[in-house]
């Protein structure tokens, strides 16, 4: 393509006129940083210059690069609030049989831009938590900074059982996880890895290079975070093809067969204390509303077959008549979701 390049004054132009690819490239086996562009070739020099800090740790890469927001440099670009600007990551491996290139492309970058795939904004810190009399316990409503990108890269693995969205499948096979304490999910994350809870469907990923923490920490705080409705409303969108996207959202569980008013004083009496007054649940206590009645009734099988742990299992489920169970599921089955 040489014959095809355009005149060295018009690229110039193009230049100045921010028609390039602002390049900054760290080098992990020297540790160096170059702040370049990429017009008609790659022109390494020139910038303003930025700092960068790589770190290995557990088989994951972490790398911070900064740079100062406006430069007036050749080759640099000044990112502006409210504006999107098209970044993309390259991944480089000179040192295997093949070599290794990832790109990508196709994320968008703003400051305060809601329409940008990462947006960056700038927050106020929040106000101290004002000091309340002991008998009003003032629980921080803070959630903990994960990476959703990454959750939602993790979620593709997920999907295919628990759907798109964490609201479960199989009539009842794969549980819901949307709404789940994070705690709830990274404990029982573990135990799948340790094999302290067996689950050959978990087996092939429950493990160290499948699953590091860094996996678990994102896709349990993004799951956390999604609410499922249980009907379709007037505010989701009249369209045919958004209603039907709208309604894999909708968490619908079956009324169970049994007395759900029997089934609520039972329920009172043996798991309210743990599973919350309503199967709202707990931190590591598990919501039993808006969960799958058969998913339920398999789990009490495991605790009585001694194939999953839970306190009590002779007074709660193993002594206790079949009946009850029934009507402690057809009470759960009449909740909402928590």
């Amino acid at each position: 393509g040489g014959e095809k390049r355009k005149p060295a004054e018009e690229l110039q132009a193009l230049l100045g006129q921010g028609v390039f690819l602002d390049l900054l490239r760290w080098k992990a086996g020297s540790d160096t940083v170059e702040d370049g562009y990429v017009s008609a070739e790659r022109v390494m020099v020139g910038g303003q210059g930025a700092t960068a800090h790589g770190e290995l740790q557990d088989g994951v890469w972490t790398l911070v690069l900064t740079r100062a927001l406006h430069s007036d440099k050749p080759g640099d670009i000044s990112i502006e609030p409210g504006k999107l600007y098209t970044v993309g990551f390259a991944l480089h491996d000179d040192y295997t049989n093949a070599r290794f290139h990832h790109v990508s492309l196709d994320y968008k970058l703003g400051l305060d831009n809601p329409q940008a795939t990462i947006n960056a904004v700038q927050v106020a810190l929040a106000a101290p938590v004002p000091v309340a009399p002991a008998s009003e316990p003032v629980v921080a409503d803070a959630k903990p900074a994960f990476d959703e990108f990454n959750a939602k890269d993790v979620m593709r693995t997920c999907a295919p059982c628990h759907g798109e969205f964490g609201q479960g499948g199989g009539r009842g096979i794969y549980p819901r996880l949307a709404g789940l304490h994070p705690d709830y999910l990274t404990d029982q994350l573990h135990k799948f890895k340790s094999r302290e809870r067996e689950n050959i469907p978990m087996i092939p990923f429950a493990n160290d290079r499948e699953m590091p923490e860094s996996d678990i920490r994102d896709i349990t705080r993004y799951l956390a975070g999604i609410k499922l409705k249980t009907k379709l409303d007037e505010s989701d969108a009249a369209d045919g093809l958004d209603r039907l996207l709208a309604a894999k959202k909708i968490m619908h569980i079956e009324r169970y067969d049994g007395d759900a008013e029997k089934g609520r004083a039972l329920y009172a009496d043996a798991c309210a204390s743990c599973h919350g007054k309503t199967g709202e649940g707990r931190a590591k206590k598990p919501p039993l509303a808006g969960q799958y009645s058969e998913y339920l009734l398999q789990q009490i099988a495991d605790f009585k077959k001694n194939r999953r742990q839970h306190d009590d299992v002779d007074l709660l489920f193993t002594q206790r008549p079949a009946q009850e169970i029934d009507d402690i599921l057809a009470y759960l089955s009449s909740l909402s979701p928590s």
